[in-house]
């Protein structure tokens, strides 16, 4: 039969009568963003903070918050299953402040050895700090340095004196925020007397300073009620 001869008319496409929305055919975005775990995207971003591990040690803090934030949106995901969408971000979160973490410290570690002459022990000034529960004075490690007569490298900052141009002899504290008014502030074990070897000087400088030579040890000036100075270098390297 002639379809053109056929007086029955054409059907037209039967469609569902119910009021279709948008969200019957978007993805419901919105929601899937109401169920991110908070603390899993926090995490991501004190991982990649964990980098700056690299100008100091202290910055420790970003990798180990953002494992800590990771491990419990890990776990506040195994409970609430609805929330799965923020499991990537808790396992991106986790492995980038340990890697990050591990990267940044080594930079910091290579940068600490850095200029660092042979021959020399690297000391920090932690570890010249005495342990009150052992009621000790100065501790072991200062006094063994002394008796050896091992060249040590220490990473410090120049204290402010009278003379800011070639000096020879001047205090080294191990942090920049202490002021020639403040003195009192620094335990006497916070504080090295260094002094330069043959010709040897320096400008007094708020950077970080390396200093190298041979620690000797004055137990009486630490246990002075004044607050003696009982550590000395003999400077024979300085950058």
């Amino acid at each position: 039969m002639n379809p053109e001869s056929d007086p029955r008319p054409i059907a037209e496409p039967q469609h569902d009568q119910e009021d279709w929305t948008d969200e019957e055919f978007m993805p419901p975005v919105r929601a899937k963003f109401q169920e991110l775990n908070h603390l899993a995207v926090v995490s991501v971003v004190f991982g990649a903070l964990s980098i700056l591990i690299t100008f100091s040690w202290i910055l420790v803090v970003f990798p180990l918050t953002g494992i800590v934030l990771a491990c419990v949106a890990l776990y506040q995901i195994k409970r609430r299953p609805e929330e799965s969408i923020g499991r990537e971000f808790a396992l991106v979160g986790f492995w980038l402040s340990i890697g990050l973490g591990i990267l940044g410290f080594s930079f910091f570690f290579i940068g600490q050895r850095k200029g660092v002459p042979f021959g020399y022990e690297v000391v920090s000034f932690k570890a010249l700090q005495p342990d009150e529960e052992k009621n000790e004075v100065v501790p072991e490690l200062a006094l063994k340095l002394h008796e050896d007569k091992k060249k040590i490298f220490i990473w410090g900052y120049i204290y402010p004196g009278r003379k800011y141009m070639g000096l020879t002899e001047f205090v080294f504290v191990p942090t920049v925020g202490h002021c020639q008014f403040c003195q009192t502030e620094l335990k006497s074990t916070e504080m090295i007397r260094v002094k330069l070897e043959g010709d040897l000087k320096t400008n007094y400088k708020d950077e970080l300073t390396g200093v190298g030579g041979r620690l000797t040890v004055d137990e009486a000036q630490a246990a002075h009620p004044f607050g003696g100075v009982p550590y000395e270098i003999s400077a024979s390297y300085i950058r």
